[in-house]
């Protein structure tokens, strides 16, 4: 029982106490939550409050021997994370090594310590020896407090096309040339850092160290090409402006060298395509396949999966990407495609669009 001014209460011995004001608990209680986030407060009484404004408040009242204790936490609202599939490639945004503990649940201890930046969710599953459901769901996990953000596969056969945002990479906005040069510039000096799989991306997103001494713009390939291993803000922009539709990375590769410069020996292009599509500056341009027959099927709902049947006619519907078939029937994309010639149908009547 608790009033609003005070007053004495009768302890535990039967003898009255004086109990502190409400007011005072209130005010200890807003002070401790906006400063610490938490409190816990001894009261000579029980009362309850109540909190309903999108925050979630754990109260707990301790009866002790001649006190009662209030702890109260606060707790932020995240959004309900999306789906993890099988085919995502999940990326830490911080050092896991750094804030594991030994009490974290042991699945997801498993899981990550296979998050390396490159390995998709099923490869992860199969490598931590977890069922892909457990996976997904530990990823999940690490969604919801924003800790990991989720990729597609790179794959050298795949298509990347710029963003609006390429505009802020081109004006060199916040140094994120130069940022972008430090993460994906490889050579001798950076070996180490070129074969190291996993990508940092609490560095990344807070910026990462700014290369020594000013960077020139040569005149010529072969000058961009002997200034150390950092290439030129110039040619930096160059690569990720030429992405385009249609054409695959290895054909953007082949272009860049029948110009003149060898991309791979300078440039990490998974890390260079990773910070786009993180920068918002290029998106991944995913492949489909459609079976007009099949969709004709569905549409009136004379479609049956047949037992034994083309694996892949689930995936000709039009809403299922290539990677989704590499993950789950375990075929590279030119053998979907050779897979694909002998679909059991009429002539033309599969369309592989992006």
């Amino acid at each position: 029982m608790v009033g609003g001014g005070g007053g004495g209460g009768l302890g535990i011995d039967g003898r009255y106490k004086e109990r502190r004001p409400i007011e005072s608990l209130l005010e200890i209680v807003k002070e401790d939550l906006n400063n610490y986030g938490e409190c816990m407060i001894p009261v000579g009484m029980f009362f309850s409050l109540s909190f309903t404004r999108c925050i979630h408040v754990l109260i707990r009242v301790q009866k002790l021997d001649d006190a009662n204790t209030i702890n109260m936490k606060l707790f932020p609202h995240h959004p309900v994370p999306p789906q993890v599939k099988g085919w995502h490639v999940p990326v830490a945004k911080m050092k896991f090594s750094e804030i594991v503990d030994p009490t974290w649940d042991l699945t997801l201890q498993k899981v990550i310590q296979h998050i390396d930046g490159v390995s998709d969710v099923r490869r992860i599953a199969h490598q931590a020896d977890v069922s892909l459901e457990l996976t997904q769901l530990a990823l999940r996990h690490l969604l919801y407090y924003d800790t990991i953000l989720l990729l597609d596969m790179f794959f050298f056969g795949a298509s990347y096309a710029p963003r609006p945002g390429i505009h802020d990479f081109i004006a060199n906005v916040g140094g994120m040339v130069d940022e972008c040069a430090n993460y994906v510039c490889v050579g001798a000096v950076s070996n180490s850092n070129h074969n190291n799989n996993s990508m940092d991306m609490g560095t990344l997103k807070e910026g990462l160290a700014s290369v020594g001494g000013p960077t020139s713009s040569p005149s010529t390939t072969k000058q961009t090409m002997t200034t150390g291993h950092r290439i030129s803000n110039h040619m930096l922009i160059k690569l990720m402006t030429t992405f385009c539709v249609g054409k695959t990375v290895m054909e953007w590769l082949k272009g860049h060298l029948d110009a003149g410069f060898d991309v791979l020996r300078f440039v990490d292009v998974r890390r260079l395509v990773q910070f786009g599509v993180i920068k918002g500056c290029l998106y991944r341009v995913h492949k489909y396949v459609v079976s007009k027959q099949y969709l004709a099927a569905l549409a009136t709902g004379q479609a049956r999966p047949l037992e034994g049947g083309d694996p892949l006619q689930k995936y000709t519907d039009g809403r299922h990407t290539f990677d989704q078939i590499i993950t789950e029937q375990n075929m590279t994309d030119a053998e979907i495609m050779e897979k694909l010639k002998g679909f059991s149908g009429p002539a033309g009547d599969l369309t592989v669009f992006y």
